[in-house]
C-alpha cells in the first residue's frame, strides 16, 4: 500500500475538483480523502485506477490530500489533478464579457480572422507554386541526363538481346557433316 499526501491553499467559498488517476495498464484499487483546516475529515472516496471528489471550502486555508493506492512491490506513477473555482465570479466575468462586446467588435474580429485566414493561403499557395517552379526548372536543366541515359540503357537492351540470341542459337547448332542420331 502506497500513500502521498499532498497540499493545497484555497480560498473560503471555492469549488475544488480531485481527481486521482493511477497511471499504469493495471487495475489498481485508489482512495482518496481531503481533510480541511479545522481537522475534519472528508469521506474516503474508492475507486479502480481512478477516483474523484467535489468538495466546497467552507473556510480558507491549506487542506491536506491524502492519496493511498494498493500496490504490490512496484512503482506506481499517480497523476493528481486538482480544480479550484468560484461559480459566482466565472459567472461574473461571463456576463461582463458578454455584455462588453459589441455587434460591431464581434464583426471586425470575425472579418480579421478571414483576412489572416486568407494572407495564409496565398502565403501557402505562393510557397508550393515556387517549389513547383523549381523543381519544373531542375527537370528542364536535367533532361539531357535524363535523354543521354535513356539512349545508353535502350543500346544496352538491344545488345544484351542480340547476345542472348547468338548464344542461344550456338548452343542447339547442329553440324550437317556429322553423322546424327
Amino acid at each position: 500500500m502506497r500513500q502521498t499526501f499532498s497540499f493545497v491553499s484555497v480560498n473560503s467559498l471555492h469549488f475544488f475538483l480531485i481527481f486521482l488517476q493511477a497511471i499504469d495498464s493495471n487495475q489498481h484499487e485508489v482512495q482518496l480523502r481531503v481533510t480541511a483546516i479545522n481537522g475534519e475529515y472528508s469521506e474516503w472516496k474508492n475507486g479502480v485506477s481512478s477516483v474523484h471528489q467535489d468538495l466546497t471550502a467552507n473556510e480558507g486555508g491549506i487542506y491536506e490530500v491524502c492519496a493511498i493506492a494498493k500496490v504490490g512491490f512496484h512503482k506506481l506513477r499517480m497523476n493528481l489533478q486538482l480544480l479550484t473555482y468560484v461559480p459566482n465570479d466565472i459567472e461574473k466575468v461571463a456576463l461582463e464579457r458578454h455584455r462588453d462586446r459589441t455587434t460591431q467588435e464581434a464583426v471586425e474580429e470575425r472579418i480579421n480572422t478571414l483576412v489572416t485566414k486568407i494572407y495564409q493561403i496565398i502565403f501557402h499557395q505562393r510557397h508550393a507554386s515556387i517549389g513547383t517552379v523549381r523543381d519544373e526548372m531542375m527537370q528542364q536543366s536535367n533532361e539531357k541526363f535524363v535523354s543521354y541515359f535513356s539512349c545508353i540503357q535502350i543500346v544496352v537492351i538491344i545488345l544484351v538481346g542480340v547476345f542472348q540470341t547468338y548464344a542461344i542459337r550456338k548452343f542447339f547448332n547442329v553440324d550437317e557433316k556429322r553423322a546424327r542420331i
